[in-house]
């Protein structure tokens, strides 16, 4: 889901359980490690596009300087790597991130391109030094601080890159300097990689703990922490959309809302935990019943649950409407010989969304039926079918 906003449906505590586990190796379980890189892809594509523009600015920046100003520090032959290799290197991830089906092989071009372009300016240095002993090797410390710390590599990714530039300056500078002086730069290349390698772990693990807390306060903003269901405000906007996408696709919603059937007399007879397990009962029902994309269930408030089907077969909802009041009850406390039944009432309308019939009317319809339904002894879910203004009106 690459540049889109996750919002989970239900109570999900892998975040949390990632979190407390820790991830001191920088990568999550499998699934949240998909769900991560998706989401590091949709925010950080434009940091990744701009951060190879600089690379390219800064290439052609450095030619400018050289030989625009007649310090002809860089060789000709070097000159036209820069111009034909390390340029266009840097060019392909930029071209990448403005193709949509490029994405999922974003992170293959970003690598490669970073190998070819610091092997190429590699090459333009030891061309450089071999011509002319004051050529600037220092610029390799600014490639390997720009794997680290700009490219938008991630920590493995970047070790990699950077550790092969520095096995390659090293091995290819063998002829080109003394052992001393040899031994004193790679000393500080190496040093500059575990600069890079420490800063680039530290932003790593940063930037997945915050993915992670984001995750969790969404959901704690989101979801109702007892049942795991949405709560009422989510479920409200999720029922916006499937009323909409209805309207367009001229076809049926289905909204069943159920309450327990005495539920104070419940937590003051079998006590509270066991009023929270037939609230967690009536929570496992709903979830199990919608499982389809575009079908949500949620707590309503204290003892009140919704749930709502996109396009369902009226004869399918009629008979799961006359099926819920058992599947959501069941549950027993009390003396054995006086045990207490756990019943629920409950509302179900199957509407089609129209202009001048709106979610609301939907609900309101049902509520009228849940309260009709517990003033008839309860333990039963009326249906009806919401088609007609007068009907809407009378609701």
């Amino acid at each position: 889901m690459s540049g889109e906003h996750h919002q989970p449906r239900y109570a999900d505590d892998r975040y949390a359980s990632q979190r407390r586990l820790g991830f001191p190796w920088l990568r999550f379980l499998p699934d949240l490690e998909e769900e991560y890189r998706a989401s590091y892809l949709g925010l950080n594509t434009a940091r990744i596009r701009a951060s190879f523009v600089i690379g390219i600015v800064g290439v052609f920046g450095f030619l400018l300087v050289d030989h625009g100003f007649g310090l002809g520090l860089t060789p000709e032959r070097a000159a036209w790597i820069m111009l034909l290799v390390t340029a266009p290197a840097l060019m392909v991830p930029v071209a990448a991130t403005l193709r949509p089906e490029a994405g999922p092989y974003l992170m293959h071009f970003v690598l490669a391109s970073t190998i070819v372009a610091a092997l190429s300016i590699l090459t333009v240095i030891n061309i450089g030094r071999a011509a002319n002993p004051w050529f600037p090797y220092e610029a390799i410390y600014l490639v390997v601080m720009y794997i680290y710390f700009v490219s938008g590599l991630s920590f493995y990714q970047a070790i990699v890159c950077a550790l092969t530039l520095s096995i390659a300056f090293i091995a290819t500078n063998t002829a080109l300097r003394e052992g001393g002086k040899l031994l004193y730069e790679g000393y500080f290349v190496l040093l500059g990689n575990a600069v890079g390698i420490i800063g680039h772990y530290v932003l790593e693990r940063q930037a997945r703990l915050s993915f992670l807390l984001q995750n969790e306060l969404e959901q704690q903003a989101l979801l109702d922490p007892l049942t795991g269901l949405m709560n009422r405000r989510a479920f409200g906007t999720r029922l916006e959309t499937i009323w909409r996408q209805a309207r367009r696709n001229l076809c049926p919603v289905g909204i069943v809302l159920v309450d327990l059937d005495g539920f104070k007399k419940i937590n003051d007879s079998c006590g509270h935990p066991f009023g929270d397990s037939a609230l967690k009962h009536i929570a496992s029902v709903l979830k199990g019943a919608a499982l389809r994309p575009l079908d949500i269930s949620a707590r309503y408030g204290g003892d009140e649950f919704i749930a709502a089907w996109y396009d369902v077969d009226g004869v399918w909802f009629a008979k799961l409407a006359e099926e819920l009041a058992a599947r959501l009850g069941g549950l027993e406390c009390g003396m054995p010989d006086m045990p207490m039944k756990v019943t629920v009432s409950g509302g179900a309308v199957l509407a089609w969304p129209k202009p001048g019939l709106e979610s609301r009317d939907a609900i309101k319809l049902a509520d009228q039926l849940l309260y009709e339904c517990k003033r008839a002894g309860g333990n039963r879910i009326t249906h009806t079918v919401l088609r007609k203004d007068e009907q809407v009106r009378a609701a």
